[in-house]
């Protein structure tokens, strides 16, 4: 029996659809009920827990009541939520699951952009020319070294507190600014300045290499490039493609052995004319997991796998090429927002989304039809938090 958790997460149905159709049971959990992997047919067993954004003690205590109670050979958690308070007590889980994550203190370093961009330099990874302002004195210096347009974004989006739990840093995640007043309006609504980065725009197309590692030894790669993304401005892949890229798979490589990484990763980046620039590393299941399935890397199966025989055979041959798209509500969203920003002529905008043919859905399977149902019920419930002023557009909290 497999233990997942994240139920309303589209990473999550991927991996409870993969491990199903080899055979094995997995015990899904949320913390709300009718979750969309939960709905799956693969899933064996459903059950709630606390929220662990909010009350990460008891979701901890309730995941450790569950696998004293019963027999998990491994426990894969899927969010940062979720996963925080349970890799902070690793040496108490695995006395009964086996889980394959780093420690806790190398997972922070990845929830760091400051943290991952000294890394990268220090293994030459291609960063962006990035500032980190100690204070307004010190801002008003940097400005002075800046070429305009640049990104501001949080040193961590995740700040959690293992008592209070997590919380979500969401002016926005990305923040463009074209001048010297932008900034400075942007920075007087900061109380603490040097919780932000200031980075140079990178232009370049959306990419990112994902991995499976085994105690600091690469096990498998997957590339892909963004077609269209939710915001539009920058956000999760609502359209992706399966690509071959040496230089990505390069870089992230020599990041995830800096960090001696152990289960699977996912390194963004920004594929130049000079070749592919960090932008960050998600050192956990990433929602367009389902592309790299569909292309023949077996993520989910692979983590298994090294959990329990404690090693994998390499995989490196995938299908190029594959279309894979998050519909429900990501890709709705990217097309109602180009509609109303691309007026002119946006008969192309029509076109492209209704292309359905030859494309692998993250939620639609005819195998397993009803976690669209759960699909639909999470995106109702981000709207209404919307609503009242809980959540961004994105679905992010505030």
């Amino acid at each position: 029996m497999i233990l997942v958790t994240g139920g309303s997460r589209r990473a999550t149905l991927t991996i409870v659809r993969s491990l199903g159709r080899k055979g094995l049971k997995i015990s899904v959990g949320d913390h709300t009920k009718l979750s969309t992997a939960s709905l799956s047919k693969y899933s064996t067993n459903k059950f709630l827990y606390p929220n662990p954004q909010k009350m990460p003690i008891a979701f901890f205590n309730n995941i450790l009541s569950i696998i004293r109670s019963k027999k998990y050979d491994v426990i894969i958690p899927v969010h940062d939520f979720e996963i925080l308070p349970i890799i902070k007590n690793k040496n108490i889980i695995e006395k009964y699951s086996s889980l394959p994550f780093v420690d806790f203190d190398t997972f922070m370093k990845t929830l760091s952009k400051w943290e991952t961009l000294k890394i990268a330099n220090s293994v030459g990874v291609k960063i962006p020319r990035t500032y980190r302002p100690l204070d307004k004195e010190d801002l008003r210096k940097i400005k002075k070294d800046m070429k305009y347009p640049v990104v501001v974004k949080p040193i961590s989006q995740t700040l959690w507190d293992p008592e209070k739990g997590a919380k979500t840093r969401y002016v926005t995640t990305k923040n463009y600014i074209n001048n010297d007043k932008d900034l400075e309006k942007f920075f007087s609504k900061i109380k603490n300045v040097k919780d932000y980065l200031i980075q140079e725009y990178v232009e370049g197309q959306g990419a990112g290499t994902s991995f499976l590692f085994n105690k600091g030894k690469m096990r498998a790669y997957f590339s892909y490039i963004r077609l269209r993304e939710y915001p539009i401005t920058g956000g999760p892949s609502t359209l992706r493609m399966s690509i071959k890229n040496d230089e990505m798979v390069d870089a992230g490589k020599r990041l995830l052995e800096k960090l001696n990484w152990h289960g699977v990763a996912m390194v963004e980046f920004k594929l130049t004319k000079k070749g592919p620039v960090l932008m960050e590393i998600n050192g956990r299941f990433w929602g367009s997991l389902a592309l790299a399935y569909h292309a023949g890397v077996d993520f989910p199966y692979l983590l298994y796998k090294l959990a329990v025989d404690g090693d994998v055979n390499m995989v490196r041959e995938y299908k190029t090429g594959v279309l894979c798209r998050w519909l429900i509500p990501g890709d709705i969203l990217n097309f109602y927002f180009r509609l109303k920003t691309e007026r002119k002529d946006n008969s192309y905008v029509f076109k492209e989304f209704f292309r359905f043919r030859g494309t692998y859905y993250d939620y639609i399977d005819l195998d397993d039809p009803l976690p669209v149902i759960g699909a639909l019920i999470t995106s109702g419930r981000y709207f209404v938090d919307y609503l009242k002023g809980k959540r961004t557009i994105s679905g992010e909290y505030r």
